[in-house]
């Protein structure tokens, strides 16, 4: 059946429950794997109005029923239970087994930019219409496959890649959601195309959000929301991450080439407010990216900073000496600059 929790009537052996909550997993609630070790046959009807729930079949055929409608679910599946719908355990052969996550239920509405991935991903699975029971991808498969119940206790960096193949479960089951129904999965408009190709020609020079709305020719809140929703990041930090990339690819090519001057050309006000920018977005200091062996670095926070960010705005007129676009520096010369988001 479909428990929402263990009780003595349940007739799934070799269960196991890994509490999802504080785990920064937020809205998912618990994963649960269940094996019918003799079989079962029917259960009474559930509704829960306060969670959608995701079956993933890992063996065998499970009966289910949704709102009256009969489906039986076998690997390669998904099925959605969204809130408030009723669904029982209709039958399964010996042995069988699945997946079943459970998710916290959408609670009022909240603007999309306010929103973690996870959170958008559950509220498109939570609300999508269309058919309950669908193929997974060869890509949600293999997630899928990677799932084990985690041994207790664990090392930190096995949670941590536990949990990063729970959460693109999720993202990819939300994706094949959004291509089958044509939602928010769409090209650009062509007012964040135009400004993104402006940003990437004029890196050097200062940028505000006022002069970006110019150019979109939208109003400041139409622009602020759509770049946001289909950039992933704020048009104040697309901006940042892209002169941070310009830079540490700079520094990297040119030996001589200084932190000051780096910081010059790219319209810092100083050299120490470029190294603390640099550092949100890099990971790491402008020297330290210089010593980075090939240029690897780490990237601790690299977007969803919405609004001001300790005065990033505040930055001078480029100095002519300084501009990226002389000595084959890395505004457009020799380097491949990314114009997708982020």
């Amino acid at each position: 059946m479909l428990p929402t929790g263990r009780t003595a009537a349940d007739p799934a052996e070799g269960q196991g429950v890994v509490v999802l909550s504080g785990r920064g997993l937020d809205p998912l609630l618990t994963l649960r794997h269940h094996r019918y070790a003799d079989g079962w046959s029917g259960c009474s009807v559930r509704r829960d109005s306060s969670r959608i729930l995701l079956v993933l079949p890992s063996r065998g055929g499970i009966g289910f029923e949704v709102e009256g409608q009969a489906h039986t679910l076998r690997p390669g599946q998904s099925l959605r239970i969204p809130p408030g719908a009723a669904y029982r355990t209709r039958h399964a052969r010996p042995h069988d087994a699945c997946w079943t996550l459970a998710m916290a239920a959408p609670v009022g509405r909240q603007p999309v930019t306010a929103l973690t991935a996870l959170e958008r991903a559950v509220v498109l699975l939570a609300s999508a219409p269309g058919p309950l029971l669908r193929r997974t991808s060869r890509e949600a498969d293999a997630a899928l496959g990677r799932l084990r119940v985690p041994r207790q206790p664990a090392h930190w960096l096995a949670e941590g890649l536990w949990e990063h193949t729970l959460a693109t479960l999720v993202l990819l089951l939300a994706r094949e959601h959004a291509t089958a129904l044509s939602i928010p999965l769409r090209e650009p408009h062509p007012a964040v195309t135009r400004v993104i190709g402006w940003i990437e020609d004029h890196l050097e020079e200062p940028v505000d959000v006022a002069r970006l709305t110019r150019i979109s020719a939208l109003s400041t809140s139409r622009f602020y929301d759509l770049f946001t929703t289909q950039v992933g990041t704020s048009p104040k930090d697309y901006v940042l991450r892209r002169k941070t990339e310009v830079a540490r690819d700079w520094l990297l090519a040119d030996p001589a080439v200084t932190v000051t001057e780096v910081a010059h050309a790219l319209s810092f006000s100083t050299s120490q407010h470029f190294a603390t920018v640099f550092r949100r977005y890099q990971g790491t200091s402008p020297s330290g990216a210089r010593r980075s062996p090939s240029g690897t670095h780490v990237r601790l926070r690299e977007a969803q900073l919405d609004g001001p960010a300790g005065g990033e705005t505040e930055q001078r007129e480029t100095p002519a000496h300084h501009s990226i676009r002389q000595g084959g520096t890395p505004a457009r010369t020799g380097f491949s600059v990314r114009t997708s988001g982020c």
